[in-house]
C-alpha cells in the first residue's frame, strides 16, 4: 500500500513543465506577465518558438502559451498592439512553455536597472 507521502511525491513529480506540443487547455491560464518592457523576452521567445515548437504547425500555437500576444489577458483591458503578454501557467496547474524565458527576462531587466548608473 502506498502512503499519502508517496502519492504527494508522484503528484509533485507530475507537475513538470508542460511539453510544448502537449499543452491542452482544459482551463484558461490564470497568471500572466506583461513582457513588452523586457528587452530580452522577444529574442528569447522567438528562439524558443523556432527550436521547441518545430514539431508544431505555427497555426497550432496558442496565444500567451506558445507565443507572446498583444491580446490582453482580461476582456476589461484595452487591446494595445505594442503590448506583449505571456501566460505563466497553462491552465492545468503546470508552468506554461514560455514561463522560464519570461522569468529570465524579468531577472535580467531587474539586474540591468539596478546596475544602471544614469
Amino acid at each position: 500500500p502506498s502512503s499519502s507521502y508517496e502519492d504527494a511525491d508522484v503528484n509533485a513529480a507530475s507537475r513538470q513543465l508542460s511539453p510544448v506540443n502537449e499543452v491542452v487547455l482544459e482551463r484558461v491560464p490564470s497568471i500572466f506577465i506583461r513582457t513588452a518592457d523586457l528587452p530580452t523576452m522577444k529574442k528569447s521567445a522567438n528562439s524558443f518558438m523556432r527550436l521547441s515548437s518545430s514539431d508544431m504547425a505555427e497555426s497550432d500555437w496558442v496565444d500567451h502559451i506558445h507565443k507572446p500576444s498583444s491580446l490582453p489577458p482580461l476582456p476589461s483591458m484595452d487591446n494595445d498592439p505594442r503590448e506583449s503578454w505571456v501566460a505563466l501557467d497553462d491552465g492545468n496547474g503546470n508552468k506554461a512553455p514560455l514561463t522560464e524565458m519570461a522569468m529570465k527576462a524579468l531577472v535580467s531587466a531587474g539586474l540591468e536597472a539596478s546596475l544602471d548608473q544614469d
